[in-house]
This record gives structure tokens, sequence and C-alpha cells, in this order.
């Protein structure tokens, strides 16, 4: 579920503003449970594809990549050990 919505989202059936189907639509179209869904849409989040807006939905937001870069973050911890 998760995939086909980040495809839709990629090919742009789903433009940065747009809405995405609801709990609801989602447990009806796939024939999952509540949680199921959810937890689609919670992927989508994560990713930083989409954003929830409490008591709205969840929409489609601008594309911002996320770069955790752990090396140079152990590398300061490592220095500052050194330091101390």
């Amino acid at each position: 579920m998760a995939n086909e919505l980040r495809e839709a989202i990629t090919r742009g059936e789903y433009q940065v503003g747009d809405r995405l189907p609801g709990e609801n639509v989602l447990m009806q179209r796939y024939g999952v449970a509540r949680a199921t869904a959810r937890d689609a849409l919670a992927v989508l989040r994560h990713e930083g594809l989409a954003v929830a807006r409490p008591g709205a939905g969840v929409y489609v937001t601008s594309r911002k990549r996320l770069v955790r870069d752990s090396t140079a973050r152990y590398s300061r911890r490592r220095q500052a050990r050194r330091r101390s």
C-alpha cells in the first residue's frame, strides 16, 4: 500500500499539497485493517513524502532529502572525548 502511494506521488498523481486517501478509503480499497492503513501513511510521513495535519488528513509535502551523516556525529563525539 505504501509502495503504491509512493509510486503515485512519484508519477505525479498526487502533487505537493494534495490530500492522500484517508484511512477509511485505504481500508476499503485494499481490504485491510485500520492499523495497516495507518502504518502505510506513517511510512510516507517517515520518508518525508507526506505530512499529517491533525483533523485534516495526510498531505503530500515537498520532497526534502534527509541526510543523516552519523560518521560526522561520531567523529565530533570522539574528538570531544579526547579533549576531556
